[in-house]
């Protein structure tokens, strides 16, 4: 895992992507180097959850981080795309 320093960052934030899963659902996490908590933790949050065997994606924008017009999305193929 690697970390994105303070200057080489497009919108002034540090943060890394994490990726988990199972058979069964995959979680993406954020965890934003440039936000701490009181014990200097990084604040860790989960963005999306992917049920694989309902084929369903939910979102989770209750973070101040979506209230700008960079904010990350991701594309998932459909199989019509070829």
């Amino acid at each position: 895992m690697g970390v994105i320093g303070p200057r080489s960052t497009r919108d002034h934030t540090r943060q890394t992507r994490i990726v988990r899963g199972n058979s069964e659902r995959i979680e993406i996490y954020t965890v934003s180097h440039h936000k701490r908590d009181v014990y200097n933790n990084a604040d860790l949050r989960l963005d999306a959850v992917m049920d694989l065997k309902k084929g369903s994606i939910e979102y989770l924008f209750d973070n101040e981080d979506y209230d700008h017009d960079n904010w990350f999305s991701a594309y998932v193929p459909e199989e019509e795309d070829g």
